[in-house]
């Protein structure tokens, strides 16, 4: 207990150090000490939920509960003890329970036992998980393994019980992710909306416009005005989630590294930051609750969003838009009308916290920019009269970057555009068909130049090719890469250099592909498919984006 007390202290402070005002604590089974039934009576042990949580509310940290699992006990199938895929936890856990007024007691108990530490409830996490186009949603085997209409009822009775216990708590549901909107409609069409103030959803800064507009026109069909919460997010800044109507708040995926991968954690496991960790503390402090205006295009990689904070107006540049250049571009822009908020400086900052002043003339400034920055201290938004691309200047120099759209490639590829990759477009394959010439297969070739004779890193942008590992089971097409007609390595054979999609124009990260020693002038990089990818059907199947050169010193 004693270990446990001082681990919750420490991490309570580091989220308070990242800026962070509000925390999402799930209650998955083994949350509960223990969950026992006896005489049609339920007894919960929380020792250690309230160890964890009162740390939490010592820091004044607000806190979501979640209820994300059914306790073996109070389940309808005890002895489904399959688990589901990832981290859905057995079959028992993601069912309705065996009897509604038992866990209506369990959950009436919880939300009493924790008011007023937990003043927002989340019912339950990602229950239309394994929806997929043109399968029955009520199939899937997620989080939630029962029928839509079984869940509308669950999620009825669950935010009933959460009322009784705590009259005063917010109700949201439920962590949707982005699949088909079947299952969300039919909870719609079963009267849920009353049950509801908040409706949560999952990783929406990167989804595609038309996707955001659907989910959107879904809301409005079915006359839902709930605020919109995303309860789980892979970027540490989501400039969009902000513009999305309804937005009120959006939680990290997650605190500390704990085995999820690279993208999806703020700090290190011994609470030191990570890069997502800083640039989650700049959002914090340079934008905290602030509301979007609106948003512009016309800063050439940039996308410019317009915020307003009590009387301040904040923009930010972000170069992780809908069309950046990889590793960005080194912009500078020209403002107008520039008023500062009375008795603030005027300050740009980048996503490492490093503040400059910016200098007004008469009204204007001109900013350099490096990659994602935040203006802050103006008194309204500023005119954007000028903007250019500095040729020659890369954001960051000596790095050589080829696209693969400039190349050339077999039959099959297709430039494909794709929000948040480098020059918004990719060149894809996905395909049951063989190739046409066995021996030359499927391949693309990239023309670059080097200035300088030496060794050169060479990363992949495109897919995450961590995808391509065994363990994986693999769901991309293998492939092997050549420079000036040698093979050098195997696209399996990489390791991933980046993967928190931080890194502008490399939408799911970068990988390392190897090392090569190249002379002075002009090569070609051959990317040439070795075969089909072993899941979901079989095809050729892969995303490539661009290559960087990076030479060592």
């Amino acid at each position: 207990i004693k270990i446990k007390t001082l681990a919750a202290h420490r991490f309570a402070k580091s989220l308070r150090r990242l800026g962070a005002s509000w925390v999402r604590f799930n209650f998955w089974e083994q949350s509960f000490d223990s969950v026992t039934v006896k005489d049609d009576e339920v007894a919960t042990d929380l020792t250690t939920a309230h160890l964890l949580i009162k740390p939490l509310r010592d820091r004044r940290l607000h806190i979501m509960g979640e209820i994300a699992q059914c306790p073996r006990p109070l389940s309808s199938t005890p002895d489904d003890l399959g688990r589901g895929p990832g981290g859905t936890g057995p079959g028992y856990g993601r069912v309705k329970p065996a009897s509604y007024p038992l866990w209506c007691s369990f959950i009436t108990n919880l939300a009493r036992e924790f008011n007023p530490d937990i003043g927002a409830w989340e019912i339950w996490n990602e229950p239309n998980g394994g929806e997929k186009p043109g399968v029955d949603p009520d199939t899937a085997d997620g989080f939630w393994k029962g029928t839509s209409v079984e869940f509308a009822e669950h999620l009825k009775q669950t935010s009933t019980a959460l009322r009784n216990g705590n009259p005063a708590a917010q109700i949201a549901a439920s962590g949707f992710t982005p699949c088909n909107n079947t299952f969300i409609a039919t909870l719609f069409e079963q009267g849920v909306k009353d049950f509801l103030d908040i409706f949560s959803m999952h990783y929406l800064d990167s989804r595609p416009a038309w996707w955001l507009d659907s989910q959107d026109a879904l809301l409005k069909k079915y006359d839902i005005a709930q605020p919109l919460w995303v309860t789980e997010e892979s970027s540490p800044l989501p400039l969009r989630d902000f513009a999305l109507p309804r937005f009120k708040g959006f939680f990290f995926f997650t605190h500390v590294d704990i085995g999820f991968g690279g993208p999806r954690s703020l700090v290190n496991k011994d609470l030191t930051p990570k890069a997502a960790g800083l640039a989650f503390s700049v959002g914090a402090h340079c934008l905290g609750p602030a509301r979007h205006l609106r948003t512009r295009y016309d800063v050439p990689g940039y996308e410019t969003f317009f915020f307003r904070r009590g009387r301040e107006v904040v923009v930010a540049f972000d170069n992780n838009g809908k069309a950046p250049l990889l590793f960005g571009a080194q912009v500078t822009v020209s403002l107008g009308k520039m008023q500062p908020l009375p008795g603030t400086l005027v300050t740009l900052t980048d996503l490492l916290g490093r503040s400059s002043p910016v200098q007004i003339k008469n009204g204007r400034a001109t900013l350099l920019l490096k990659g994602t920055a935040i203006l802050n201290g103006l008194k309204s938004p500023p005119e954007i009269t000028g903007r250019a691309v500095n040729p020659g200047q890369p954001a960051i120099p000596g790095i050589i970057v080829a696209e693969a759209v400039t190349g050339t490639r077999s039959a099959r590829w297709a430039a494909v555009n794709h929000e948040r990759f480098s020059g918004g477009q990719s060149l894809d394959i996905f395909t049951e068909a063989e190739p046409v010439s066995q021996g030359d297969g499927y391949w693309v070739t990239v023309p670059f130049r080097v200035p300088d004779q030496g060794k050169y890193t060479v990363l992949f942008s495109g897919n995450d090719l961590e995808r391509l590992k065994p363990e994986a089971n693999p769901s991309l097409s293998p492939f092997d890469w050549y420079i000036d007609g040698t093979f050098q390595g195997r696209g399996s054979d990489s390791t991933p250099c980046s993967r928190e999609n931080l890194i502008p124009g490399a939408g799911e990260g970068l990988a390392n592909l190897g090392t090569v020693s190249l002379a002075a002038g002009t090569h070609e990089f051959l990317l040439r498919l070795t075969g089909r990818r072993n899941v979901y059907d079989g095809r050729y199947a892969l995303w490539f984006n661009a290559i960087a050169l990076v030479k060592q010193r």
